[in-house]
C-alpha cells in the first residue's frame, strides 16, 4: 500500500503489474485521500448515472496542519507547471493545457450538522484522478482537482509565484521547499483547526440532470489524519485474500462504506446531498 498521490507515479504503476501477478503479490498506489477515498466517494455519487458530464474535487487544508519537507516540496512542484487534462467526450473537446496553482475558485463548505467553512480559496493541482477517472466513468466526463491552505495570504502568495513559472522566467519551485518551510513554521499558529473536501459529479440518470455533492468537514486537527484512513483497511483486506494479485492505483478497491469505522474515530462530519 503507497499513500504516494503523484500523478505519473501512481498512473504508471501498471508497469510493475506482470511482475506482481508473477510474484502473487497486491501494489496497489494512490491509496490516500486520491486515488482510493475520492475513487470510492466519485463510485457512489455515480451510481446510476448514465452519463457523467463532470467530476469537480477540492481539498482545503487548515493552517495548523502540519507539513514536512517532502509535502511541501511536491506542493511547491506543481506551482506554475502545465499538465493536461483529456477531455474526449461526446462534445470533442480534446486536451486542455492547465497550470498548477492558477484557475482560482472560492468555496463554501456545507455538512449537516457541522458549522460551515466559508470563502476557502482552492487552485487548480494534477492529481491521478485528473487522468484516471474520464475512461472509468460514462462520457468520459472533465475531472477538475483543486487545493488550497486556510490562510488567504499564503494562497495567492503561491499564485503569483505560478505566473513567473508559466511563463518560463523562473523555474520549478520544488527545490525552495527547504527555504519556505521556516516561514510556514512560523504562520502555524495562525488560522484554525478545521479542513474539509468535497466532491461534485453532474451527470444525467434516468429522470433527467442531476448533481450529487459529497462534503467532509474536519474539526480538531484530524484533516491530516484523513489521507492515511485509507491504509489499514486496505491491508485488512489484502490479509483477508481480498485483493487480486497486480499492480494498479487504489481508485476501485474501496467503498465509500469501508470507512464508516475510520470515520468514527476522528472528529469529521461527511454528507451527501442532491
Amino acid at each position: 500500500c503507497d499513500i504516494a498521490d503523484g500523478s505519473e507515479f501512481v498512473c504508471g504503476i501498471g508497469t510493475l503489474d506482470a511482475a506482481a501477478k508473477a510474484a502473487g503479490v497486491p501494489i496497489i498506489a494512490g491509496v490516500s485521500s486520491v486515488t482510493a477515498l475520492s475513487g470510492a466517494v466519485v463510485r457512489a455519487l455515480s451510481g446510476g448515472m448514465r452519463r457523467v458530464q463532470s467530476v469537480e474535487m477540492a481539498i482545503s487544508a487548515s493552517n495548523r496542519a502540519s507539513a514536512g519537507p517532502a509535502v511541501v516540496a511536491a506542493v511547491l512542484s506543481q506551482i506554475g507547471q502545465a499538465f493536461v487534462r483529456d477531455e474526449s467526450d461526446s462534445a470533442g473537446a480534446g486536451a486542455e493545457r492547465l497550470y498548477g496553482w492558477q484557475s482560482a475558485r472560492r468555496l463554501t463548505f456545507h455538512v449537516a450538522g457541522a458549522r460551515a467553512l466559508r470563502g476557502r480559496s482552492v487552485f487548480l493541482v494534477d492529481v491521478p484522478d485528473v487522468h484516471l477517472l474520464p475512461s472509468r466513468l460514462p462520457g468520459s466526463p472533465k475531472v477538475t482537482f483543486r487545493a488550497g491552505t486556510e490562510l488567504e495570504f499564503q494562497n495567492w502568495a503561491l499564485w503569483a509565484l505560478s505566473w513567473p513559472v508559466r511563463w518560463g522566467i523562473i523555474g520549478n519551485l520544488g527545490p525552495w521547499a527547504k527555504a519556505l518551510l521556516p516561514l510556514q513554521n512560523l504562520t502555524q499558529r495562525w488560522g484554525g483547526l478545521r479542513s474539509a473536501m468535497i466532491v461534485r459529479v453532474a451527470g444525467e440518470d434516468a429522470s433527467g440532470a442531476v448533481e450529487r455533492n459529497w462534503t467532509l468537514i474536519a474539526d480538531q486537527g484530524d484533516g491530516p489524519r484523513i489521507p492515511a484512513l485509507s491504509v489499514p483497511v486496505l491491508v485488512r483486506h489484502m490479509v483477508a485474500g481480498k485483493v487480486a494479485a497486480g499492480a494498479r492505483d487504489g481508485g476501485g478497491e474501496l467503498d465509500l462504506t469501508d470507512y464508516a469505522e475510520a470515520f468514527g474515530r476522528i472528529a469529521v462530519r461527511h454528507g451527501v446531498t442532491e
